[in-house]
């Protein structure tokens, strides 16, 4: 079985990772299959000679799988056309882009990113026909007129993804897709109002106050991505290196220049610095964002904690500086210690958290291999060479910015091969393919096999292959009128022998009809050899002709399963046995009869949705999930509609078996990444349904049906802050049954039916996300069966204050300041913003209770200051802080008493106080770390790793800059297992684990 390996997922995700986030929800495995199948359909239809200039654009979206067999083998000139009935089964999306205040936007460039499940697993032999292995995963694009309304044509009915409004651009905004395109249709998506936003400007210069031009600035709400700054680096041409196992197994991939070039494209806003090293990011969501800034010669920059200030305002950022960074210098040798000239050679320094480099380039070495490149951290560097695109890429892991390097070629390895058919006789004309990869699940649309050069055949017939890259290889031979087949080599250690086996070949008519018997033209064919797993990758893949007939040909004996699929019908199977008859050789045995398969409307899911006695609210999000044992075809990908006013929801052209229905709140289904809080809540209602081949099946989801079997009760209320009503704050419940709703103008909110017993409610300022925390919460104790009607008054104050450098008593600006209320973590009651240019800042809304305020600032110390009350209507707005100057603290870590080193580690330093926090990542084979933010004082280290151990907590003192530091950890002692013992050691002041204490 070929499934998708870890290493194909994080690259894939890197590209069209953002789809799948809106559709994680808390059904489980449903989630997790929702996740799993957005993978869109391949290849685009071929287009007759002479077809007009704006003909490509009508059939854009016409993806089927790979470039279709049939089709690989004709000509431009007698390419056959795109049918009109397969044109008329198309549908269409129309909707329109409004501002927050409702005014139409003009001249926005729209995007639909997604697709099927064939975009990534492909036909096992999509890699032997041009283009065959074409990745573009935008289906759909369109420009909106003057009234902000924008129409996308010719899309799949199973097309899944999300809009991206102005991909690449300042204004740049993933939206979900709500309604699933319908054969024969052009549903109406609505109006897409967007948030309102503000804008960041400022000025990026090098550590000499230059500026830098042409550097690329974004802002994402995506905090995590600050632990890993260096992914920003990645541009087209770069490459992801990675290792796992202990450095047993290692991997390069560098991917076409038309994916990496869609990372241009992702959905968050961006845009780069002019000569003068000026930005204007205008598109940027309003609340605390992560700045990003990259350039190839210099150090990443990656700010974290940025507040935006109020939509529809400026905040100017400052002079933002990119360090110079350190160059890595070399020379490309090969096996024999010879310069390579004009070598390709990718370089990066590790992520930290996971031993993956994000790799910049391709650098061209000289004509005597050497090679240069500026920018990188100091210390261990990872890079990748070959001497021509013909040829595998090596990794080194062991470069370094402190030293001239050697990048040294393997050696090449040699494969003798013995291709033989089942009686052992050798087969003639064989092309041998191969690829260097860990293993043969990482799919052939990231690494295609290629043409081996180097083949020879010696005396005994036997191919031998050389110049191989010591590594593991798949092989994959293909001669006339056989299957292809695959086979692994290890090729590490030495030169190998081996063996392949190539099946006779068969062919198989096959003839698609619809219902009536009339021919269906242009149906896709996929062909699998056992009922297929979602991985699998096709054997073949074929479209049928006018006549609805298409051959497939190299075809294994055996038994196979063909599915069509038409975008008029629902999608269908049949088994096919090509199996030899004993006895008979593959040429002279009878050909095997033509497949008829007939194509059917497919079922008709009608559904309704009550609250009560009658109809919801308001329109709700429904989604179908199709039951995961369903056999791997499009059919397996979720659909999506909106209810109308009466609850109604249609899916049709489903396939018989079970589905799973839900519909959820549309409360938080917006722009961004704030779209992914709507799939937190439960789903309001859900059923499994078992839909019937043909006609209609129904379904009722009723919204208090879910309740049965729980003691529930009905929440609804009022939320007045500092006396008055609150308008457009958002209440959620975090018990059990998980809801989000706004209140009106009026403050009132309702619910609904909540799980009985202990429920917490936390309440959110308008225009704030999840993932900053809350302004306050409440628990209340719910009795089964009651109606409670919650009268809320929350009591809010401001915080303000200036904040000032403690050396030389200046203002600091662009300092991020963070309430955070006593007995927090990292996340709850809290609120954030960043100071003006005089230093000033102010905090509001601000829940009433005692508060530390947490400041970070560029070239100062974390400082985290005393407590600080607040009260209704009131608060200190005169604070002033004054935050230290960073000391600087370098050194390495070393192990004592460890049986293995971790493979990944971070030190975090924490101050006397226990709140100020500082991390800094562990690089290099002598673990060095760096310290850039501490203040004086006494500092606690500690170390997380990726091991089982635990260690035991340093503490140094820090009164200056220090340099050449060594912390050795040791692991802490087991705990003892003896209860009477345990007693007698705690009585003694031994206070065990954190989780004793």
């Amino acid at each position: 079985m070929r499934r998708i390996s870890g290493i194909s997922l994080v690259m894939v995700l890197l590209l069209v990772g953002g789809l799948v986030a809106w559709l994680l929800s808390d059904a489980g495995p449903r989630a997790e299959k929702a996740a799993d199948i957005l993978h869109p359909s391949e290849s685009a239809a071929v287009l007759p000679a002479g077809a007009p200039a704006d003909a490509a654009s009508d059939v854009q979206a016409l993806l089927a799988a790979g470039v279709p067999e049939d089709l690989a083998r004709s000509t431009a000139v007698d390419a056959p056309r795109v049918p009109e009935s397969y044109r008329r089964a198309l549908g269409g999306l129309t909707g329109r882009v409004l501002t927050a205040d409702k005014q139409p936007v003009p001249d926005l460039p729209v995007e639909l990113l997604g697709g099927r499940r064939s975009l990534i697993i492909r036909s096992a032999s999509a890699f032997l026909q041009e283009g065959g292995l074409g990745f573009d995963p935008v289906v759909g694009r369109a420009v909106t007129g003057a009234d902000g309304r924008f129409q996308l044509a010719d899309l799949q009915p199973r097309t899944l993804g999300a809009l991206v409004l102005d991909p690449g651009g300042p204004r740049a905004l993933l939206w979900p897709l709500e309604v699933s395109p319908v054969s024969g249709e052009t549903r109406d998506l609505g109006d897409i109002v967007l948030p309102a936003r503000a804008t960041l400007r400022g000025r990026i210069a090098d550590e000499h106050d230059q500026p830098i031009a042409g550097a690329r600035v974004r802002a994402t709400e995506i905090v995590q991505v600050s632990f890993v700054p260096d992914i920003a680096h990645f541009r087209e041409g770069g490459g992801v290196a990675v290792v796992e196992e202990g450095g047993d197994k290692q991997f390069a991939w560098v991917p076409p220049p038309a994916m990496s070039a869609l990372v241009s494209k992702l959905p968050v806003p961006t845009t780069t610095t002019a000569a003068d090293g000026s930005f204007e990011l205008a598109g940027v969501l309003p609340g605390l964002v992560t700045v990003a800034v990259d350039e190839p010669n210099h150090l990443v920059l990656m700010q974290a904690g940025v507040a935006t200030g109020a939509a529809g305002g400026t905040r100017d950022l400052g002079t933002l500086v990119l360090g110079d960074g350190e160059s890595v210098k070399g020379r490309v040798l090969d096996g024999a210690g010879k310069p390579v000239a004009n070598a390709e050679v990718l370089l990066g320094n590790t992520l930290g958290v996971v031993p993956v480099a994000v790799l910049r380039g391709p650098y061209h070495a000289g004509p005597d291999g050497s090679f240069s490149a500026a920018g990188f951290r100091p210390g261990a560097v990872w890079g990748i060479a070959r001497p021509d695109a013909q040829h595998e890429w090596t990794i080194a892991t062991d470069l370094d910015t402190g030293r001239d390097n050697a990048l040294r070629l393997m050696a090449s390895r040699t494969l003798t091969l013995a291709v033989l058919d089942k009686d052992g006789v050798a087969v003639q004309d064989v092309a041998l393919y191969g690829r260097a990869v860990p293993d043969g699940d990482i799919v052939d649309l990231l690494v295609a096999p290629h043409a081996l050069a180097d083949v020879t055949r010696d005396a005994q017939g036997r191919y031998v292959v050389a110049g191989l890259k010591p590594a593991a290889w798949e092989i994959v031979a293909k001669a006339p009128g056989r299957p292809q087949e695959r086979a692994a080599f290890d090729l590490t250690a030495t030169d190998a022998t081996g063996e392949m086996r190539l099946p006779p070949g068969r062919a198989l008519p096959v003839r698609v009809v619809d219902p009536a018997g009339a021919p269906v033209e242009w149906a896709t064919l996929e062909v699998a050899a056992k009922e297929p797993s979602f991985e699998d990758a096709p054997l073949a893949v074929a479209r049928t002709g006018e006549d609805g007939r298409a051959l497939l040909t190299d075809l294994p004996a055996g038994p196979l399963w063909i599915s069509a699929t038409h975008p008029a019908w629902a999608v269908a199977q049949e088994k096919a046995d090509l199996s030899l008859p004993a006895g008979t050789p593959a040429a002279k045995a009878p050909p095997p009869d033509e497949l008829l398969i007939t194509l059917q409307a497919g079922g008709r899911l009608v559904g309704k949705v009550i609250d009560g006695a009658g109809p919801p609210a308001e329109p709700l999000l429904a989604i179908l999930v199709p039951d995961e044992d369903r056999q791997a075809t499009d059919s397996l990908l979720p659909r999506l509609c909106i209810t109308d006013l009466q609850g109604a929801f249609v899916f049709d052209h489903v396939e018989a078996g079970q589905v799973h229905v839900e519909v959820r709140s549309r409360e938080n289904l917006t722009g961004g990444l704030a779209l992914v809080e709507a799939f937190f809540d439960s789903p309001l209602a859900e059923e499994d349904v078992t839909v019937e081949a043909q006609g209609e099946t129904s379904v009722l989801l009723d919204v208090g049906a879910q309740y049965a079997g729980k003691d529930t009760a009905m929440v609804s209320g009022r939320l007045v802050v500092n006396g008055v009503a609150a308008d457009g704050w958002k209440i959620r419940s975090w018990s059990g049954i998980r809801r989000t709703v706004s209140t009106d103008p009026r403050g009132q909110f309702d619910l609904g039916r909540l799980e009985a017993g202990k429920v917490e409610l936390t309440f959110s300022a308008p225009d704030s996300r999840l993932m900053e925390g809350f302004a306050d919460r409440q628990e209340f104790e719910l009795q089964a069966g009651e109606r409670r009607v919650l009268e809320i008054a929350l009591s809010t104050g401001s915080l303000g204050g200036r904040v000032v450098s403690a050396v030389t008593g200046r203002p600091l600006a662009s300092a991020n300041v963070q309430a955070l209320a006593e007995g927090e973590g990292g996340w709850g009651r809290s609120t954030s913003t960043a100071t003006e240019a005089d230093g000033r800042f102010h905090l509001e809304p601000v829940a009433a209770g005692k508060y530390r305020i947490r400041v970070r600032a560029e070239g100062h110390a974390n400082f985290t200051s005393e407590l600080v009350e607040v009260g209704e209507l009131q608060g200190p707005d005169d604070l002033l802080l004054r935050v230290p100057a960073a000391l600087h603290v370098k050194g390495t870590i070393r192990f004592e008493d460890s049986p293995e080193e971790p493979k990944w580690m971070w030190l975090v330093a924490t101050a006397a106080d226990g709140h100020t926090r500082d991390t800094s990542r562990v690089e290099g084979d002598d673990h060095k770390f760096t310290f850039d933010g501490l203040a004086p004082g006494e500092w606690t280290f500690t170390l997380a790793t990726d091991a089982d151990d635990e260690f035991e907590p340093i503490k140094l003192n820090v009164d200056t800059d220090l340099a050449g530091v060594t912390l050795s950890f040791k692991p802490k002692p087991p705990e003892p297992d003896d209860p009477a013992l345990q007693a007698k050691l705690k009585s003694l002041g031994y206070t065990g684990s954190d989780g004793d204490k």
